[in-house]
């Protein structure tokens, strides 16, 4: 878990213990994990997007977008000098 900053809301760590659970429960009444996944994300859009508004999760969403990108390109390079 990383060291909380301002961005990293207080009960985080409780608020994924939860989400955890969910995975673990889906997959004990055999939902296949994809399909958890993307009932957890269009649930965490649609009430992200009532919180805050259209234009700030749209914001959260591109600053995600570059960072995973950033992420792969990264992963990818590490593959590269390994092999």
């Amino acid at each position: 878990m990383p060291v909380p900053s301002p961005e990293i809301p207080e009960g985080l760590d409780q608020a994924l213990t939860l989400v955890r659970a969910a995975m673990n429960e889906a997959a004990k009444q055999h939902v296949p994990t994809n399909v958890a996944v993307w009932a957890l994300v269009l649930e965490a859009v649609s009430r992200l997007t009532e919180l805050h508004g259209p234009q700030a999760a749209a914001e959260l969403f591109a600053t995600l977008q570059a960072d995973l990108r950033q992420q792969g390109m990264a992963t990818a390079e590490r593959a590269r000098r390994a092999n």
